[in-house]
């Protein structure tokens, strides 16, 4: 892939967002591997692409990464007590097996059916 293509479109997407408040432009670019053409797209921001960027935590410091990081971190822990304690409880140990097995088959054919 020719590194000049990216470099432009990179250099155009510089050129077009202001410096003193890059969160107002949405910046969308792809790259064909195959041919190299890079295309770049540039637009207001709205609501949904500043949620997004929020979301990831672009350009929202450290402190909010560390916090988009410690929310994961305990709703996995809390996700992993809650099943122990689902299955410490004897007399609903079929129904805890018997969700368990439809929810890992839903997931598997959501990801073989719509990830591409």
């Amino acid at each position: 892939m020719p590194a000049h293509s990216v470099t432009r479109a990179l250099r155009r997407a510089s050129r077009h967002s202001p410096a003193r408040n890059p969160r107002t432009f949405a910046v969308m670019m792809t790259v064909d591997m195959k041919t190299g053409h890079a295309d770049l797209r540039i637009r207001k921001a709205d609501a949904v692409s500043m949620l997004d960027d929020l979301h990831r935590g672009k350009g929202a410091g450290k402190a909010w990464g560390w916090l988009i990081d410690m929310t994961g971190v305990l709703l996995l822990v809390l996700s992993l007590i809650g099943y122990v304690l689902f299955f410490t409880m004897r007399s609903r140990l079929r129904t805890a097996l018997v969700l368990t097995g439809l929810s890992v088959a839903a997931l598997a054919g959501l990801f073989v059916f719509f990830v591409p």
